[in-house]
């Protein structure tokens, strides 16, 4: 968390892109046992929150369909941080947070948690965020002629690993979703990929 904040930084004005935001800042257990990672997470997130100044111009994204999840101190956002309400997959939301924030760089954390829920419930919801969204990323980059849009993705777009598997992945590897999911991330990938 803190070496992609202080990436952020060094490459303002920037945006930072948290999708799944409520995986990394899901509510923190009340009492004694904040050593563990959930609450390292959230407390490292407070940390880079709370630390921008003014001029530091990194627009933080945080995406959740699960805002019940979230811990409660996300609510209390500083006077240095704004919270922006809006769906990924909404173009004339994301432009306009663009055009108010004027960022010259995008950067996509697109994740997500129980992923399986592609398979039981459906896979509408990561269509929307994986490939629609990010295709919404990417004309935004376009209409504003912004710098640069960095996606990040899951290591899932390129299949399945055994685990004591000699082989590993790397960009190179073909694409070879088994899952929803997967496919949705692949999707959106080949999008940036078609982009540029």
């Amino acid at each position: 968390i803190r070496e992609t904040f202080a990436k952020a930084r060094a490459n303002a004005p920037a945006i930072v892109f948290l999708d799944e935001f409520d995986a990394v800042a899901s509510q923190r257990l009340p009492g004694p046992g904040g050593n563990n990672e959930k609450a390292q997470t959230v407390t490292a997130l407070l940390d880079e929150l709370d630390g921008f100044k003014t001029d530091d111009r990194v627009l933080v994204i945080a995406a959740t369909n699960r805002p019940e999840n979230l811990d409660d101190c996300f609510a209390q956002f500083g006077r240095r941080l704004s919270l922006e309400r809006g769906d990924i997959a909404d173009y004339p939301r994301v432009s306009e947070i663009v055009e108010s924030y004027k960022p010259d760089t995008i950067v996509s954390f697109a994740a997500a948690t129980h992923v399986d829920r592609s398979i039981h419930e459906g896979n509408r919801e990561f269509v929307m965020s994986n490939a629609v969204g990010v295709q919404t990323l990417l004309d935004v980059v376009n209409k504003y002629q912004l710098e640069k849009m960095v996606q990040v993705s899951t290591d899932e777009v390129y299949g399945s690993l055994e685990l004591n598997e000699a082989r590993s992945f790397h960009e190179d590897t073909p694409f070879a979703p088994n899952m929803p999911y997967a496919a949705a991330k692949a999707g959106g990938d080949l999008l940036c990929r078609a982009s540029f």
